[in-house]
């Protein structure tokens, strides 16, 4: 009897896992299924989510127009002239004070203070672009900025960002550095902003480019280095040894601060000096509009030369300036 029963129990046995195990794969490919629809869908909305942003992030097309126009406007006789070094400070002065770079210094008159003079020229000609062109205020200062370092031989390329927001709210007075301040006034001004001691003294570094004609009215128009046109490091080698054909007192200040010496003292080297001076100029001019929204338009931007790589700066240099931050 036991023998009779062994086979039919086996029989009943094998038939419940066979029908456990057909029941098994029916439910796993209904679940594979739907994991594969599931990803079809997820892989379609991700596709048209990159797409959907890199339309937003593409460059628009007027910006070419404008670098192609400003390289022409900026550049005379293979240098950069008076209109590119008076758009790198126009952009200074609109980003340091106040909410930022928000292109008060034209919508608000700001140009007009005692505090930005030399400015109105090439504070009218950025505004009447910006209406020509159809673009932003603020967007085109800062474009025109990156213009002008771009257009003087040696010049590194600074990021060309455009979507910010303009205002003609004015920005307080008295926020925009001066030539006569002690080393621990614009040390503080530039803090407020969220500068280090050693990015202040690689961005005042655009006096490369830089000509005065208010601080020492007996030499209105002398350049603050020798090669004006060009950017080079003349202008810390010059302001140490007292050879530039003439130095802001402030500049002479920092050159000789404990606080900012060092680094003044370092930036003779052009690779060193372009790895502190490109991201905190990048930093200034995103003040107050940040860099997530904005969009890059860089690449439309052609150099004068090939300027110098972040990369080529030594290690140890890069390593101590962010050890003295």
């Amino acid at each position: 009897m036991r023998l009779s029963q062994g086979p039919l129990f086996c029989l009943l046995v094998t038939g419940a896992v066979q029908a456990l195990s057909f029941n098994d794969v029916s439910s796993n490919i209904k679940r594979g299924t739907d994991a594969a629809v599931s990803s079809v869908k997820d892989a379609a909305h991700n596709l048209f989510a990159r797409q959907a942003s890199a339309r937003k992030n593409t460059c628009p097309k007027i910006w070419s127009q404008v670098a192609s126009d400003l390289r022409d406007a900026f550049v005379s006789g293979g240098q950069c002239n008076d209109d590119a070094r008076a758009a790198i400070r126009l952009a200074f002065h609109d980003c340091i004070s106040g909410a930022g770079c928000d292109g008060s210094i034209i919508l608000a008159n700001e140009y007009t203070r005692s505090e930005n003079r030399g400015l109105e020229d090439i504070a009218v000609k950025v505004g009447d672009w910006a209406q020509q062109y159809n673009v932003g205020t603020a967007d085109m200062i800062a474009f025109a900025a990156a213009s002008g370092i771009s257009a003087c031989p040696g010049g590194p390329k600074i990021n060309a960002l455009v979507g910010r927001k303009d205002s003609s709210k004015p920005a307080p007075e008295g926020q925009i550095p001066s030539p006569k301040s002690s080393v621990s006034k614009l040390l503080s001004q530039f803090a407020a902003k969220g500068f280090s001691a050693t990015d202040m003294a690689a961005l005042v570094g655009a006096h490369t480019a830089a000509k005065q004609r208010f601080a020492v009215p007996k030499k209105a128009g002398s350049p603050l280095d020798s090669t004006p046109g060009s950017w080079d490091t003349k202008f810390y080698s010059q302001t140490l040894d007292g050879s530039a054909p003439v130095s802001l007192d402030s500049d002479v200040r920092i050159s000789q601060d404990d606080r900012t010496s060092g680094a003044f003292q370092r930036f003779q080297s052009m690779a060193t000096w372009a790895a502190a001076f490109v991201p905190a100029m990048n930093k200034m001019t995103t003040i107050g509009n940040g860099g997530q929204n904005l969009v890059d338009c860089t690449s439309v931007i052609k150099s004068a030369s090939r300027g110098i790589s972040i990369r080529a700066a030594p290690l140890a240099d890069r390593v101590r300036d962010s050890v003295e931050e």
